[in-house]
């Protein structure tokens, strides 16, 4: 009977355990996540990566750049903890001081947690006409599911449930003008502990689209990485290698060849959703290769190295 009491009382102690923002958003210079995007336009490849820190309105922050793979255009947001949460600064280059600060974990949270990621209620007067104005979006903590992705088989992953809405009312002396509303649709974020984000799902609240991403590969090996891939370059990982190697390319890169150091071709490997995988033919010699390809008028090339 005292051991079913000790089973019991340590299924509940499991079940409330809670989770912390900072092992399960690992920030760090030098990190980068790969991601395969599928939506209505296709199948594409994005990155979000670390490439340096910043202080922004007097915090520090790290810079974080993510969009597609193959393209130099990305969205640059700020992240910084605070207290142990997640915040992440929003903000449009082009209009000096508009930004939004975004919570997007809480310190701790475990299986029905729920906060404000964004709540914006303010009001303005221009020539005679007031503006009402307010944004919420909320984030739960609605289940803990397995997540089997190209990058790994994650266990217990906690998915967050993101939903909100904004309203505007125009008033004149009194006198409602305008109005306007929207719901903001909802999104699904599903994290690993030490990886971060391993899955996410999103339904456009306009056309009712759906957008789903998921991890294909992840580096936290330090600063050097920062600069991989390069939007000009191949890169690879893992590099060195001892099975099979991926290599990222640029748009409209068919095939990747790959050369030992006398010169000789070993290999070509065709490219598929923006990357080839190279596993080495049997009887190939471990030690350096060139992976090759070109792109337009210029030739890549990277060095890789296969352990054997």
């Amino acid at each position: 009977m005292k051991e079913v009491l000790f089973l019991i009382c340590m299924t509940v102690v499991v079940s409330a355990m809670a989770y912390t923002a900072m092992d399960y958003m690992p920030v760090e210079v030098g990190n980068f996540w790969v991601y395969r995007d599928s939506s209505s336009e296709g199948i594409d490849s994005s990155m979000t990566r670390i490439p340096g820190t910043t202080i922004f309105e007097g915090i520090p922050c790290y810079v974080v750049e993510e969009g597609p793979m193959a393209s130099e255009e990305n969205d640059t947001s700020f992240w910084f903890f605070d207290d142990g949460a997640l915040f992440v600064v929003q903000y449009d280059p082009a209009e000096e001081g508009d930004f939004f600060l975004i919570n997007m974990l809480p310190a701790s949270f475990e299986l029905g947690s729920s906060w404000d990621m964004l709540y914006i209620d303010t009001t303005w007067t221009v020539e005679g006409y007031e503006y009402f104005y307010t944004m919420h979006i909320t984030g739960s903590i609605d289940a803990e599911e397995n997540v089997v992705v190209p990058a790994g088989v994650f266990i217990d992953c906690p998915r967050i449930l993101n939903s909100g809405y904004y309203k505007m009312l125009v008033m004149y002396s009194g006198m409602l003008i305008d109005s306007d509303s929207s719901d903001l649709g909802e999104g699904l974020i599903w994290l690993a502990e030490h990886v971060g984000v391993v899955k996410s799902f999103s339904i456009d609240s306009e056309d009712g689209s759906e957008t789903v991403s998921i991890l294909t590969r992840y580096n936290f090996s330090g600063i050097d990485e920062a600069k991989l891939p390069s939007y000009s370059a191949l890169s690879a990982f893992p590099n060195p290698f001892n099975a099979a190697v991926s290599i990222d390319v640029p748009e409209n890169v068919e095939t990747v060849e790959f050369f030992d150091l006398s010169g000789r071709l070993v290999d070509s490997v065709p490219v598929v959703f923006g990357q080839a995988r190279w596993n080495p033919p049997s009887g190939t010699s471990g030690g350096i290769y060139l992976a090759k390809t070109k792109s337009g008028s210029e030739w890549l090339s990277k060095k890789i190295v296969y352990l054997k």
